[in-house]
């Protein structure tokens, strides 16, 4: 039987190539996703911890960081860090392994996480001004470009909506549902492809850090 996994990071939510759940280092870090967030501002140690504990490794080995890097980044870093610690990646992007490698194969995850480490300030708890930023991106950037890809897309709710609850994203479930039968009649090469190639919602860099 083989694993397969796919490496992400990005700001708000992570999925492999293959649609398995994979680490999320910004999320989970984070802890910025509803108004009632009481999170502490995120440290490059808690990060990592947070990672090492995610994939279950109870022992972690030090690792020095090699680079900061940006969401952005952060999955094509890690991906040729893994393919140069001796994984395969799939033509269309994730890892095939037999099952028994598990847990080398998340060791190593966890040394290429920890030696390209996210960033701190795409890591702290985001405010109604970051979501604000955000919302304005999804809507009139994310939104009509999956609408001009052919998606049915219901109306986004209202900015204070939104913000009341931040429980909205362009890519919820019906979407995904669409680009899933696009992917199986062969338009894109996977749902992943859509949402982080063809019609970002991963804001850019200025959008986060409001520049």
């Amino acid at each position: 039987m083989l694993g397969v996994v796919g490496s992400a990071a990005v700001v708000l939510a992570g999925c492999n190539q293959q649609g398995a759940p994979v680490p999320d280092v910004a999320s989970t870090t984070s802890g910025a996703s509803s108004p009632a967030d009481t999170a502490q501002p995120v440290t490059a140690e808690g990060q990592i911890a947070a990672v090492a504990e995610m994939l279950g490794i109870e022992d972690p080995p030090e690792v020095e960081p090699i680079r900061e890097v940006t969401p952005a980044e952060s999955k094509d870093v890690v991906d040729e860090c893994l393919v140069e610690r001796g994984w395969s990646m799939g033509e269309h992007g994730g890892f095939s392994y037999p099952e028994e490698q598990s847990a080398a194969f998340d060791m190593d995850y966890y040394v290429c996480i920890a030696s390209y480490p996210i960033r701190e300030e795409y890591l702290q708890p985001l405010d109604d001004a970051d979501w604000s930023r955000i919302y304005d991106y999804w809507t009139t950037t994310t939104v009509p470009c999956l609408r001009d890809e052919g998606l049915e897309m219901a109306e986004p709710p209202t900015r204070e909506t939104f913000l009341a609850s931040r429980a909205w994203t362009p890519d919820e479930p019906s979407v995904r549902g669409q680009v899933e039968d696009m992917v199986a009649q062969g338009k894109y090469p996977d749902v992943e492809h859509v949402f982080t190639e063809v019609c970002p919602v991963s804001p850019p860099e200025k959008v986060r850090l409001g520049q």
